[in-house]
């Protein structure tokens, strides 16, 4: 099995070919459709740090969490150093496949979330031809 971070190596990759850049496009469009009126202060992307997720966001700050260079919050999705119900937007574009702990990120992102916050997820489906070059 491959590490996570090879894994996400090849989905960057991936990205970056005819059909990556195709489904990025199409990513990006239901993402910018997604958070668009979501208002309120704060809003984190946890993962994709080249990629703004958020771009089309009106909340003043954000800014992006992981463990890849290029997020202004260098941490753990599973342990985000954020205080609870700090966040009114949070953004997880394919962090839940290429993780050991999907369910321990689900309940981070939840705790940082104000009670009427939303949160945005995209992933591959796992039983898809994409799941199945992973195993």
């Amino acid at each position: 099995m491959k590490s996570q971070a090879a894994q996400k190596s090849m989905l960057a990759e991936w990205l970056e070919t005819p059909r990556g850049s195709y489904v990025l496009a199409w990513e990006r469009r239901q993402f910018d459709s997604a958070v668009e009126d979501v208002f309120g202060f704060n809003a984190v992307q946890i993962g994709l740090p080249g990629i703004d997720f958020l771009r089309e966001s009106r909340i003043p700050l954000k800014f992006g969490a992981g463990r890849e260079a290029g997020c202004a919050l260098r941490s753990e999705p599973v342990q985000l150093p954020l205080a609870s119900q700090s966040m009114d937007l949070v953004a997880l574009p394919h962090v839940l496949e290429f993780s050991s702990q999907p369910h321990a990120i689900l309940r981070e992102a939840e705790r940082v979330l104000m009670p009427e916050g939303s949160i945005v997820i995209s992933g591959f489906n796992p039983l898809s031809l994409w799941g199945a070059t992973r195993a």
